[in-house]
């Protein structure tokens, strides 16, 4: 950003406190994202579209790892600036949110075991490989 405003003359017109509004509601939204793609993960029986869904799922963690990231960059208004932990409790208020909406839940697609692997397991276990 120093350099588009250096080098362009870019300004920017939002101050710290609006650029935390704003990504702190972005990452409620890929929180909402992340849930509903999880579910529709858990739930799918096509091989082919399960690839395609935790691809997804994968790429919307990134994204909120890089919206946590910004969020915390333009904390600067709270009294523990620079922190991990972001107090988003004004965005869920103008939201209408609970706290809730803020609970990360464990990646299901973490914990699926790969039918390759068990096969391969079962293939040493009958070898009496170890």
């Amino acid at each position: 950003m120093e350099e588009n405003k250096n080098e362009k003359g870019i300004t920017y017109k939002r101050n710290d406190y609006e650029w935390f509004q704003y990504y702190g509601a972005l990452y409620l939204r890929y929180l909402e994202t992340y849930r509903e793609l999880e579910d529709a993960y858990d739930q799918m029986i096509h091989p082919q579209k399960r690839i395609l869904m935790r691809q997804m799922l994968e790429n919307v963690t990134v994204r909120m790892c890089e919206v946590k990231q910004n969020i915390i960059r333009y904390s600067t208004h709270t009294s523990n600036p620079q922190t991990d932990y972001i107090n988003l409790d004004d965005i869920l208020m103008d939201l209408k949110l609970t706290p809730k909406a803020l609970t990360l839940p464990l990646p299901r697609h973490f914990t699926d075991s790969n039918p390759r692997d068990e096969i391969i397991k079962g293939i040493q276990r009958d070898l009496g490989v170890t």
